[in-house]
């Protein structure tokens, strides 16, 4: 079991790492729309074109099934970690819907559905994926 417990970590780490960077970088790119004036600059149609979405929504289906694996092979040590699931996708969600819609423009609108559509599960279809339950 010690060898999965060290493939959660791992996949867990390297997808904070890679959220870390989609995070970092469409930041910035807000920021300096902001500085620029850029009226036009819709934080949610970049995400969907960034180059480390795709590796960022894979990252996260290595996590749940190392953590899948985990349960099937240490049902054990599985439970005492089941609760640090929700914790990674909860925290995941609100770092991605912060950089997709930073100004809470899509949350604004009267149909909620929209941010759903392009910071939540939207994202997924956007790049050719599907999410892992």
């Amino acid at each position: 079991c010690r060898g999965l417990i060290e493939s959660v970590i791992n996949s867990v780490t390297t997808f904070y790492d890679n959220v870390d960077i989609l995070y970092d970088d469409l930041t910035a790119r807000y920021d300096q729309a902001e500085e620029q004036g850029d009226t036009n600059y819709k934080p949610w149609e970049q995400i969907k074109s960034h180059k480390e979405l795709k590796p960022v929504l894979s990252k996260y289906n290595s996590v749940v099934l190392a953590y899948k694996t985990l349960g099937a092979q240490c049902p054990d040590i599985y439970k005492k970690v089941v609760g640090t699931i929700a914790e990674v996708k909860t925290n995941s969600q609100e770092q991605i819907r912060a950089v997709c819609d930073p100004a809470d423009q899509l949350k604004e609108m009267a149909d909620s559905s929209q941010v759903v559509k392009h910071c939540g599960a939207g994202l997924w279809s956007s790049v050719g994926l599907e999410e892992q339950p």
